[in-house]
């Protein structure tokens, strides 16, 4: 009794909302409230596309950063590699500098010691030509003239070599001039993209923000148009009685007699008594379906609560049928489905548009076999109702015409459980 009260309140809401989908202007929702949400929805869109923008600039930057980092590593690399090297050249000449002047004094000495004994060779070839030590002499000049050569040549390497490691330093120092500005540079350019990051960080932040907002937003319209659709729907509970003739329960709804006559419905109320059952002609008004196509029942069972029957607590605005076969549940008449799928915990709900501001709500069932979208003809099967231990199944029907809840049994009054149908 108490989910039948729960389910009398909410399935307003529900037909609303496929109402809504199937274009029925009175059960829509509030034109300013859905206008709000979709501009909300179209906000929270854009504010998760710019942040995509966002992060996909941040990516950037982080890899600009990266870049710069490597670029600022290999430079500095390659200053310390220069400068190590101009060290090296610098060292190279010291060294150098410090052998060539042993050198020249082994030239020096050379040198006058050939000095020495030329003069001596002269004096003998002038006054003693036949003296054996002119002979001696001669030769050991020549052997001082070849440490000559050598000592000449290898204080002019000395030189050489002490001029080429000064032409690699100054060639290390001028590639080395220029690093420092470069690495200022990379440097500057670390931080205006640092800089720059930070900033996209920051707005990326902000924009997310505002999505995690409009998402809110848009929530709390949806709160709200909720709780106005709730608010109708326990209106129309407070709504009073129609005045219509009510059938008692119990009548069976295997088969009901087709209309005969625009203003009343002869059902028959069966009650089973042992292999007996007793009759009972039931009037109900069918006034209002006058010209309008006959449907089929969904189910062969058992009326337990008419339209408008008190007993049946807040579900007074459909019937409740008791099915002692379940098994296939069919569309009492051709339309659209626009609503198919569990609801809560009341299990699946359909509901179908038949045009013409009409709407068939069936609860109940254990399986739909139908989705939104899908046009259903008359008999069609839509569900099913699986059996229980021993227990006859409820499946509650209603009927809405305009949003307003009318008797579904005239309109059924020419229809036949389990016929097929079309579509």
């Amino acid at each position: 009794m108490h989910a039948a009260r729960r389910l009398s309140v909410v399935l307003p809401v529900v037909v609303l909302g496929a109402t809504v989908a199937a274009g029925a202007a009175r059960a829509a929702a509030p034109a300013p409230v859905a206008a709000a949400i979709r501009q909300a929805v179209a906000q929270a869109d854009a504010h998760g596309r710019a942040t995509a923008r966002l992060e996909g600039a941040v990516h950037a930057f982080r890899l600009r950063l990266a870049a710069i980092d490597r670029d600022i590593a290999t430079t500095g690399a390659r200053r310390n590699g220069l400068e190590a090297a101009v060290h090296r050249a610098e060292a190279l000449g010291r060294e150098i500098d410090g052998r060539i002047p042993a050198a020249r004094a082994r030239l020096a000495e050379t040198l006058a010691s050939w000095r020495r004994l030329a003069g001596v060779a002269a004096a003998l070839r002038r006054d003693r030509p036949q003296d054996p030590r002119l002979a001696r002499t001669i030769a050991v000049l020549a052997s001082l003239r070849g440490a000559l050569a050598e000592a000449g040549a290898a204080l002019e390497a000395l030189g050489e070599e002490r001029r080429r490691a000064m032409r690699l330093s100054a060639w290390n120092r001028e590639a080395l001039d220029g690093l420092p500005g470069r690495l200022t540079a990379l440097g500057q350019d670390r931080d205006r993209t640092a800089a720059r990051l930070a900033a996209v960080l920051a707005a990326r932040t902000a924009r997310l923000r505002r999505h995690e907002a409009a998402l809110r937003h848009a929530g709390w319209l949806r709160d709200l148009e909720r709780a106005a659709r709730l608010a109708a729907a326990r209106a129309w509970i407070r709504e009073p009685l129609p005045a219509a003739p009510v059938p008692p329960a119990g009548v069976a709804l295997s088969r009901l007699p087709a209309r005969g006559s625009p203003s009343s419905l002869v059902a028959t109320a069966a009650v089973p008594t042992g292999s007996a059952a007793l009759a009972a002609p039931v009037l109900v008004d069918a006034a209002p379906f006058a010209g309008v196509p006959p449907a089929v029942l969904p189910v062969g069972g058992v009326l337990a609560h008419a339209y408008g029957d008190r007993r049946a607590g807040p579900l007074w605005r459909g019937v409740t049928v008791l099915v002692h076969n379940p098994g296939t549940v069919r569309g009492p008449r051709r339309g659209r489905v626009v609503f198919a799928s569990p609801f809560r915990d009341f299990g699946p709900l359909l509901i179908l548009d038949h045009g013409d501001g009409y709407h068939t709500l069936i609860a109940g069932m254990d399986r739909i076999d139908v989705t939104v979208g899908t046009e259903v003809g008359v008999g069609r099967a839509v569900g099913r109702l699986v059996a229980g231990p021993g227990r006859p199944r409820r499946l509650y029907i209603e009927l809405r015409r305009h949003g307003e809840p009318v008797d579904p049994l005239p309109w059924l009054a020419s229809g036949h459980s389990g016929e097929a149908g079309s579509g």
